[in-house]
């Protein structure tokens, strides 16, 4: 067995972990925004790591593009649009 989706796998099952954590917490106690807002991004990195390994796991070109366009539309969505190098700010 490959030890990359083994990393994956646990990386997205501490991801959820944390995310039904947080957001059990931010539902029932003080600071409920910083805790749901944590929530939904583990999530998110939840997502991203689930799409990384299925693309690793892609045997041909059609479904690699479509796993592809997951993973760009998780890393938008958690990392924001960037700068580009001596673009304006």
């Amino acid at each position: 067995m490959a030890i990359i989706p083994i990393l994956l796998s646990i990386c997205a099952g501490i991801c959820l972990y944390v995310d039904l954590l947080h957001l059990l917490i931010g539902f029932q106690r003080l600071q409920p925004a910083l805790h749901i807002s944590f929530g939904l991004c583990s999530l998110i990195a939840c997502g991203y790591i689930l799409t990384l390994m299925v693309m690793c796991k892609a045997v041909n070109i059609q479904d690699y593009i479509l796993v592809r366009k997951w993973v760009i539309f998780f890393g938008f969505i958690a990392g924001g649009r960037r700068q580009e190098a001596g673009g304006r700010r």
